[in-house]
C-alpha cells in the first residue's frame, strides 16, 4: 500500500476552461500549470446546471448534486411570496470536505469560495468571499484572526465590478484586476505559514468577472478584425490576466511543503452567447404569463441602476458637497431608479399567469405559480401541475431559431430528475440548457429573440479544468472528461479517509489504486443552523454585486 499524501491543496480558477489557458500554455505564458500537467494528469471537468458558481463549488465540496445539498443560484425564493433571498452557508444541507475532515479531527484553510457567508465553524481558518457584505463584516471564522488580517492589508475586499472595470482604459483595468488575486495569494500564504493544516481549498475569483467583462467583446473585435479572440484588445486583457493568475498560483504552490498534493479546478468555463431568447415574452406570446396595460413603477431589478454617492453628487451638480463626506461614504454604491425603463414598465398580473422564467436560476429554469406555494398561484398541484410541465417541455423542445431553424433549446429536465434529493424544492419546476451561442434573458421586449449586447454577450459554459500532480497523483497526461463531483471523494481519498457511500462522485482515475485508506464515519446529517440573516442594506449591497456580474 501507498501512504496517502499528508496534505492536499485545491487551488480554484474560477471560470477557467481550456479554450483560454489551453492556447497560453501551448505557447509558454502559463509556466506553473503547464508543469503541473506535464508531471501529473489533467482534463476538462464537467459542472453542474446550470453552471454556476454558486452550485458547482457547492457540489465540488460535497460530492453531490444541487438537489441534495441544496444551493442552486445565488439566491432563493422565498415561499409563499414572489421575491428572493440572497443564499447563506446555512442553506447548504449537507457537509462539504471541511465539515467531513472536522468529523475525524483533520484541519482545513478554506478561502474566498463564493458560495459561503458567513463563515463558518471549520477546524481551521475560513475567510468568505463574494457574498461577504462588506470588510466591515465578520468575515473570518475563527473572529479574533479577522483583526490580525486587516492589520497586515490581508483578508476580504470586494473585487472590482464589471461597472467599473468598463470605465477604465484596458491597462488601468488590467492593473487593477491583477492587486485582486495578489492580495488573495499573501492571504493564503499567511495562513500556510502560521496555521497547521490538512485541507488548503481556496479561490481566485478575478478571472471571471475578467472575462464577464471582455469575452463578449474579445469575440466582437475577433469577429469584425478577423484575428484571434486573445490578440484583440479586450483578448488581451483576458490572456495578460490568466498569465498573472499563473504566475500567483506558482506563488501559492511554493509555498506548500512537498508532501503536497495539488489539484487545479474551476468551476466552470466560458463561451460566447450572441443570441437571446426572452422567454418570459415567450410565454406571454403562448398565453402562460400575462403583463398589465398599465404605467408600473414596479420593483423589477432590471429598472434600476448602481451608482457611487459621489457619482450621483456630480450628476446633480453638488459635486462641492463631495470634499465634505468621508471616502468610504463617497464610494458607496446605492440603486437609483432608470427612469426611461420605468415609465414603460408593465407588471405581472399574477391571477392570469401560469408559469414564468425563473428569477433565481440565471435563465436556467421556469416556475410554476402553484396554488399553496406562490401567493397569487393558479395552477393546482397534481394532475393540472404535471401537465403543464409535460407542455412546456413538450414546447421549448420545439422552440426554433427563426433564422436557421435550429433548435434553441439543448436538453429539457423536470426538476426532481435531473436534482434527485431532499432539498430541491426550491428549484425551478422546469430546467433547460441552451444551444451554443444562446441564452435566456428576462426582459419582455416586445419580441422573443434578439442579439446580445457585446458587453454581455459570454456567459459560462459546462466545461472548466482540472489538473493534478503530487504525492497520489499518476502521471497520466490527458484523461477522459471528469464530473466536479468526484473532486470531494479524491480529495478524502488522498488525505487516507474512505469516501462515505452517500457521495455521488467518484475518485479520479489519476489516484493511486494502492492508497492506504482508514474507513472513517462521515455523518451526512447537517445540524439545524440559523443566522440572522442579511439586513436590507446587506442584502442590497451583494444583491448589487451579483447583478452587476448577470447573476441576478
Amino acid at each position: 500500500m501507498s501512504q496517502a499524501g499528508r496534505r492536499v491543496a485545491v487551488v480554484g480558477l474560477d471560470g477557467a476552461d481550456f479554450d483560454i489557458i489551453g492556447r497560453l500554455i501551448e505557447d509558454g505564458r502559463m509556466p506553473c500549470l503547464r508543469s503541473l500537467m506535464e508531471r501529473g494528469a489533467w482534463c476538462k471537468m464537467r459542472s453542474v446546471v446550470p453552471p454556476v458558481s454558486s452550485a458547482a463549488w457547492t457540489s465540488m465540496c460535497s460530492g453531490v448534486n444541487p438537489g441534495r445539498h441544496g444551493i442552486l443560484g445565488f439566491a432563493r425564493p422565498v415561499e409563499g411570496t414572489y421575491k428572493s433571498e440572497i443564499i447563506r452557508a446555512t442553506h447548504i444541507r449537507v457537509p462539504q470536505l471541511w465539515d467531513m475532515l472536522r468529523q475525524v479531527g483533520k484541519r482545513s484553510i478554506v478561502t474566498n469560495l463564493p458560495n459561503i457567508y458567513p463563515p463558518v465553524d471549520v477546524n481551521g481558518v475560513m475567510v468568505s468571499g463574494l457574498l461577504t457584505p462588506d470588510v466591515n463584516s465578520c468575515w473570518c471564522h475563527p473572529r479574533e484572526l479577522q483583526a490580525e488580517l486587516v492589520g497586515k492589508g490581508l483578508g476580504f475586499r470586494p473585487g472590482p465590478s464589471v461597472r467599473q472595470l468598463r470605465k477604465m482604459d484596458n491597462a488601468r483595468a488590467l492593473q487593477t484586476l491583477n492587486a485582486r488575486p495578489q492580495m488573495q495569494a499573501d492571504t493564503i500564504r499567511h495562513l500556510i505559514a502560521r496555521e497547521d493544516w490538512d485541507l488548503l481549498f481556496c479561490v481566485l475569483d478575478s478571472g471571471d468577472v475578467t472575462q464577464h467583462t471582455y469575452l463578449g467583446p474579445a469575440h466582437a473585435e475577433s469577429r469584425r478584425d478577423d484575428v484571434g479572440v486573445l490578440e484583440t484588445p479586450s483578448g488581451e486583457v483576458i490572456a495578460d490576466h490568466f498569465v498573472e493568475l499563473d504566475r500567483v498560483t506558482g506563488d501559492i504552490l511554493a509555498s506548500l511543503p512537498d508532501d503536497t498534493t495539488v489539484f487545479i479546478v474551476s468551476d466552470h468555463g466560458f463561451c460566447p452567447k450572441p443570441k437571446v431568447v426572452y422567454l418570459n415574452q415567450w410565454l406571454e406570446n403562448l398565453g402562460y404569463l400575462r403583463m398589465s396595460r398599465f404605467v408600473s413603477a414596479g420593483a423589477d431589478p432590471t429598472n434600476w441602476r448602481t451608482r457611487t454617492i459621489a457619482e450621483l453628487l456630480g450628476k446633480l451638480h453638488l459635486g462641492f458637497l463631495s470634499r465634505l463626506v468621508p471616502e468610504r461614504t463617497r464610494q458607496r454604491e446605492v440603486s437609483v431608479p432608470r427612469l426611461g425603463r420605468m415609465l414603460g414598465c408593465r407588471k405581472t398580473v399574477w391571477a392570469h399567469t401560469k408559469a414564468f422564467l425563473d428569477p433565481t436560476a440565471l435563465g436556467s429554469g421556469l416556475r410554476i405559480n402553484l396554488r399553496g406555494r406562490e401567493r397569487e398561484g393558479i395552477v393546482e398541484p397534481g394532475d393540472e401541475y404535471e401537465a403543464l410541465r409535460d407542455d412546456l417541455m413538450q414546447r421549448l423542445s420545439e422552440l426554433r431559431n427563426p433564422d436557421t431553424d435550429e433548435p434553441v433549446i439543448d436538453q429539457v429536465w423536470r426538476r426532481e430528475d435531473l436534482h434527485p434529493g431532499d432539498h430541491n424544492a426550491h428549484e425551478p419546476d422546469v430546467i433547460m440548457t441552451f444551444q451554443e451561442g444562446w441564452r435566456a434573458a428576462h426582459t419582455h421586449p416586445g419580441h422573443v429573440f434578439g442579439d446580445a449586447e457585446p458587453g454581455g454577450a459570454s456567459w459560462h459554459s459546462q466545461d472548466g479544468i482540472l489538473i493534478a500532480a503530487g504525492p497520489g497523483i499518476l502521471p497520466r497526461g490527458e484523461m477522459e472528461l471528469v464530473s466536479l463531483l468526484d473532486i470531494a471523494p479524491s480529495v478524502l481519498t488522498l488525505l487516507g479517509i474512505s469516501p462515505p457511500s452517500y457521495m455521488e462522485g467518484e475518485r479520479l482515475a489519476c489516484l493511486d489504486a494502492e492508497l492506504d485508506l482508514i474507513a472513517r464515519e462521515i455523518h451526512i446529517d447537517v445540524d439545524e443552523t440559523h443566522d440572522d440573516g442579511l439586513t436590507a442594506e446587506e442584502e442590497a449591497t451583494v444583491s448589487a454585486r451579483l447583478e452587476d456580474l448577470g447573476y441576478l
